[in-house]
């Protein structure tokens, strides 16, 4: 008989490790429960590599794993198949990852959509100029400019914030 489990991921490592340890002698494994449940925790992190609260996500490179506190990402840049992470302390990290995906995890942590390519830690604007060419000015003196298509995301985040 087959059994479906539901697990709530706010604490599922927990429960992983209950039900292995519940459910051992049925288990059938060609490696020790340790390196199970090893296995299993690396699978969990890369499904949920967003802690909300540690505020950190993990970026895998191609020979590193790089744990990032969100709040010292200024930009993440679309390249292709690649995206560029530029973080505060003037470091780049460059991994494979989708910018649509992160752009959904990020949401939530102050980051705006401001380009095709573009996503910005609204902490690090120091300047939005508006106009013909809209742009913005981040605090390491960057200039990146606004998609026509997504001004709006960005002035309505602006008119958010002067109404609080």
């Amino acid at each position: 008989m087959k059994r479906i489990i539901i697990i709530d991921d706010t604490d599922c490592k927990q429960k992983l490790d209950e039900f292995l340890k519940d459910n051992m002698e049925s288990v059938k494994l060609n490696s020790t429960l340790n390196k199970l449940r090893s296995h299993a925790r690396i699978i969990l992190e890369d499904i949920i590599d967003t802690d909300d609260t540690l505020n950190k996500i993990t970026v895998v490179t191609e020979s590193q794993l790089h744990i990032l506190k969100i709040s010292n990402i200024i930009r993440i840049e679309a390249m292709g198949i690649y995206t560029s992470y530029m973080l505060k302390n003037n470091v780049t990290i460059k991994a494979k990852y989708d910018i649509n995906l992160l752009d959904k995890k990020l949401v939530n942590y102050s980051f705006l959509r401001i380009h095709d390519h573009h996503l910005i830690n609204v902490n690090f604007i120091s300047k939005y100029y508006m106009g013909e060419t809209p742009y913005v000015k981040l605090v390491n003196g960057e200039k990146l400019y606004v998609q026509n298509s997504r001004n709006k995301i960005i002035t309505e985040y602006f008119d958010k914030l002067s109404n609080n």
